[in-house]
């Protein structure tokens, strides 16, 4: 098993998502989904918790097809690679919920982006949810 990334690594990942940071967000969006899945011990309920909250801004930040009134961070042709990434990352924070906080009732934005993919339009993005486990 890997070793625990130092947690000033852990909390700049964690702070790249929940701010929205764009440049390389996809990769970072999957690496972060990778540790969580691979090494649940590496973050606390703090973060799970943070990034759970960040899902449904993630999402009016990212939705398809642009709202003319919109202008946002992400140009819409690198909306579905991030937007099957953060369904990548909601599924991850399921696993975590379920084995790493099992009493802790499961956010809310966490079965809303499993509706999400499930509902949306472009199939990569249906997939990304189940294809996570």
């Amino acid at each position: 098993q890997a070793p625990q990334p130092p947690a000033s690594l852990l909390t700049a990942l964690i702070e790249r998502v929940i701010f929205r940071r764009a440049s390389g967000i996809t990769s970072c969006l999957w690496h972060l989904s990778r540790l969580i899945t691979e090494l649940p011990d590496a973050i606390s309920l703090s973060h799970a918790e943070l990034l759970s909250a960040c899902l449904i801004p993630w999402h009016r930040a990212t939705v398809l097809p642009v709202p003319e009134e919109s202008v946002g961070d992400f140009r819409e042709a690198e909306r579905p690679e991030v937007r099957v990434r953060l369904g990548y990352l909601a599924a991850a924070l399921r696993t975590w919920y379920a084995k790493a906080a099992p009493k802790t009732p499961e956010p809310a934005a966490i079965a809303r982006w499993q509706e999400l993919c499930e509902s949306d339009p472009l199939p990569e993005i249906r997939r990304a949810f189940d294809s996570w486990r």
